[in-house]
């Protein structure tokens, strides 16, 4: 095996770092220059090569064709895929949550915040891919004399870390009970308190009633729930798949745009108009869920308490929480896989072969 030989094998395995197309079109001419260039005897590229070989290499393949509407597609395409890549990685995230306790765990949690017993059933709830679950458990009846302070203080003796609860004036309608089904306003302190411990959130919602009928009057009806903390990994993994499917957007709709630009007007117009289609339908998701990626960076740094728990849902919600939203995500996922298998298994109409010269008269 000769210095030539191996040199020229890596100087080809750098060259692996331009598209495919550019190395059959350019690969011979750059490796000759190349091995040209290179004194007798050596058997390694120099690291000036290896850098310009491998900056090249990237900036072809995310250089885009010449012209406007490919490059709005492409801006499109990026922050379109970046919101997927937020959502699986948010996906991720939310998976390295702690589980939902059982039952009876969750009774005795309530029953720490309300300072009685809860005997009732507790309720779960499945939110889209069963990676946020939660539970809620009512008091058995409207207690007396339930304070939040002594709820904080229960809940910190038995090592939960509780937010400074909030309190606000407000009315609750209540059914008087009476055959004609009379409702009565009554004057009322909502308080909300959160506490956590061991990757658990616990939330108490409580409506101590100031007046109204005898049975309720200085008593407070009680909600408990209990649900997984957001996990440490969540904005990282977030934060990465946001990271990861930008670049991947923009090198796909490099991809596409150039296999696209072949096509004859015929096969580029419908692609170009159902790809734009596909992008318009993930539009809302891609907003939304870059929104909400903007306000779990502004956490960053910072602890929510309280209530400001409750401002930033799961990323992927964008693409899940309701019927509409699903339907939508795979209909515009359908649609943009179908352009891109399309743009890149068709072929460009062959040229037509060149008229045969006329032959030369002779007398």
């Amino acid at each position: 095996m000769t210095d030539a030989w191996v040199l020229q094998r890596r100087f080809r395995r750098l060259l692996v770092a331009y598209p495919r197309g550019y190395r059959r079109r350019h690969g011979d001419e750059i490796l000759t220059t190349l091995m040209d260039a290179a004194e007798d005897g050596r058997e390694r590229p120099t690291a000036a090569e290896v850098r310009d070989l491998v900056a090249g290499g990237l900036r072809q393949r995310f250089r885009l064709p010449v012209g406007r509407l490919i490059v709005v597609a492409a801006l499109l395409t990026t922050l379109t895929v970046g919101a997927l890549g937020a959502a699986l990685g948010s996906v991720a995230g939310w998976a390295t949550a702690e589980d939902v306790p059982g039952d009876g765990e969750v009774r005795g949690y309530a029953a720490v915040a309300g300072g009685v017993p809860f005997a009732g059933d507790v309720d779960r709830f499945t939110w889209p891919l069963n990676l946020h679950p939660s539970t809620s458990v009512h008091a058995p009846e409207f207690l007396p004399g339930w304070e939040p302070a002594a709820a904080e203080a229960r809940l910190t003796a038995a090592g939960w870390s509780v937010d400074p609860y909030t309190s606000t004036a407000e009315t609750s309608g209540y059914f008087t009970g009476r055959e004609d089904g009379t409702l009565e306003v009554v004057p009322t302190d909502v308080t909300r308190l959160v506490a956590e411990r061991d990757g658990l959130l616990l939330r108490v919602f409580a409506s101590s009633f100031r007046g109204g009928p005898a049975d309720v009057a200085g008593r407070t009806a009680l909600h408990v729930m209990v649900e997984p903390a957001q996990p440490g990994a969540m904005l990282p993994l977030t934060l990465a798949g946001a990271v990861l499917g930008l670049i991947a957007g923009w090198l796909l709709a490099v991809r596409v745009g150039y296999a696209v630009r072949r096509l004859p007007l015929s096969r580029r117009l419908p692609l170009t108009v159902a790809g734009l289609a596909a992008v318009a339908v993930l539009a809302p998701l891609t907003v939304g869920t870059l929104r909400l990626v903007a306000r779990a960076l502004g956490q960053v740094g910072t602890r929510p308490t309280g209530d400001l728990r409750f401002e930033v849902m799961p990323v992927y919600y964008q693409y899940a929480h309701n019927f509409t939203h699903g339907w939508n995500a795979a209909t515009g996922l359908a649609v943009a896989l179908l352009v891109v298998v399309l743009a890149l298994a068709l072929r460009p109409a062959p040229a037509p072969a060149p008229a045969p010269a006329p032959e030369p008269v002779t007398d």
